[in-house]
C-alpha cells in the first residue's frame, strides 16, 4: 500500500507544470476560487519542514515553500509559496508535535489558480500526526466552522484539504493528513466589505445582540470555553458599516468540548488532562430574548445532526460522542427546569 502510494505521489509530481501557476490542460474551464467548494482539495506542500518546527521558539521566520495541486479543470498547479508556523497553545512543542501553519503568496505566483487575490492563508494542521485519533479533531473542527457558518454570515471560510506535507529536510519523510485552509482578516474584510476593530477589548453593549446571542448558544452548545467576546480572546471584532452594529466573529473551536481533544493542561502540581465543562456565557436583558435564541438553535437541529451524520471522514465513534454533546445540549436547552438551572441562574 506505501509502495502504491508512493508510486502515484511521484508519477503526479513528474506531471508537466507552469512557473506561476497558470493551468496547463484547459483555458476554458472556469476556475473557482479556494472557499468556492466544499469538496476535499488535495495538495502537496513541499518545505523544509525541520527548519519551519526549528522556529516555534522565536519569532516566526517565512521559510521557501512550493505547492502543488490538481484543480477541477484537471489542470496541475505549481505555487510558489513561504510558509511560517502561527498560532500560541499549539504553536508549544510540549503541546503539539506539529504546529499551525500560515501560508503567503505573492500576488503573481497565485494568478489562475484558486488562490488568486489571496496574501496569506493560515493552516489548522494535525496537533500529533503520529496519532490518528488527532485527526479526527481537525475533521471535526473543520465541522464546527461549517456550523457557525450556517447560523451566521459572519464567519470565517474555511476548506477542508488532504495535504501531503512533503519535507526538503531530513528527519523525517514525507506524510499525509487533512488539515483547514482559514480566510484570513483580510479576505474576510474585503468579502463582507467591512473592517476588524484593531482593539483589545469591547464593551459588549456595543455589539449586535442577535449575532450575539447566537455566537453565545453556539459556544454552548460545542461546550467552548475558550473564549471571551469583551477581551478578544478567540473573537475578533467586525464592523460592517452602513450604520451596523460591532460583530464578534469567533475562531479557534480546538478546546470544544465536542471534540474532546485530549490537551495536557500544566498546573502547578503536574499535567492534567483538559477536562471541558458546558457553561454558558451568554448575557441577556429578558428571558424572552433566550426563548427566541432556542427557538433559533431549534430550527437548525435537523442540520446540525445531518451534518454529522453524513459527514465522510469522521468516525462512527466520533460521531456518536459528538452527537451525545449536541443530546445533552438540546436537553438542556429545551427541559425548563435545566434551563433555568443552567441558563437563566447566569442573570
Amino acid at each position: 500500500m506505501i509502495k502504491s502510494f508512493f508510486g502515484l505521489l511521484i508519477t503526479f509530481l513528474l506531471l508537466p507544470f507552469g512557473s506561476s501557476g497558470q493551468e496547463l490542460i484547459s483555458s476554458a474551464c472556469s476556475l473557482p476560487r479556494i472557499f468556492d467548494s466544499d469538496s476535499v482539495l488535495n495538495i502537496i506542500i513541499f518545505a523544509n519542514y525541520d527548519s519551519v518546527l526549528n522556529d516555534r521558539n522565536g519569532d516566526p521566520v517565512r521559510r521557501p515553500a512550493r505547492l502543488r495541486y490538481l484543480d477541477a479543470c484537471g489542470n496541475v498547479h505549481m505555487v510558489s509559496a513561504s510558509i511560517s508556523v502561527r498560532g500560541k497553545f499549539r504553536k508549544r512543542p510540549e503541546n503539539c508535535s506539529f504546529p499551525s501553519l500560515r501560508l503567503y503568496f505573492e500576488p503573481d505566483s497565485v494568478k489562475n489558480t484558486i488562490f488568486e487575490g489571496i496574501r496569506s492563508i493560515k493552516m489548522v494542521v494535525q496537533c500529533r500526526p503520529e496519532n490518528v485519533q488527532f485527526e479526527q479533531y481537525v475533521i471535526g473542527e473543520y465541522l464546527l466552522y461549517k456550523w457557525y457558518q450556517k447560523i451566521s454570515r459572519y464567519a470565517f471560510n474555511v476548506r477542508l484539504i488532504r495535504c501531503t506535507f512533503s519535507n526538503l529536510g531530513g528527519s523525517f519523510p514525507a506524510f499525509v493528513r487533512y488539515a483547514i485552509l482559514l480566510e484570513t482578516k483580510g479576505s474576510f474584510e474585503k468579502r463582507m466589505q467591512g473592517k476588524f476593530r484593531n482593539a483589545n477589548e469591547i464593551h459588549l453593549a456595543e455589539l449586535d445582540q442577535e449575532e450575539y446571542k447566537k455566537l453565545c448558544f453556539f459556544q454552548y452548545m460545542i461546550m467552548n470555553n475558550d473564549w471571551a467576546a469583551s477581551i478578544l480572546h478567540n473573537i475578533e471584532i467586525f464592523e460592517p458599516g452602513y450604520s451596523k452594529r460591532p460583530v464578534a466573529v469567533p475562531f479557534d473551536f480546538d478546546f470544544a468540548g465536542i471534540l474532546g481533544v485530549p490537551y495536557r493542561i500544566p498546573s502547578a502540581t503536574n499535567d492534567t488532562i483538559l477536562q471541558p465543562t458546558r457553561d454558558f456565557k451568554g448575557t441577556y436583558s429578558s428571558r424572552k430574548e433566550v426563548i427566541q435564541t432556542i427557538r433559533f438553535f431549534n430550527k437548525n437541529r435537523r442540520f446540525f445532526y445531518a451534518s454529522l451524520s453524513k459527514n465522510p471522514y469522521l468516525s462512527e465513534t466520533t460521531k456518536g460522542k459528538m452527537a451525545a454533546s449536541l443530546d445533552e445540549f438540546y436537553f438542556t436547552i429545551n427541559f425548563p427546569p435545566y434551563r433555568k438551572k443552567y441558563i437563566f441562574h447566569k442573570n
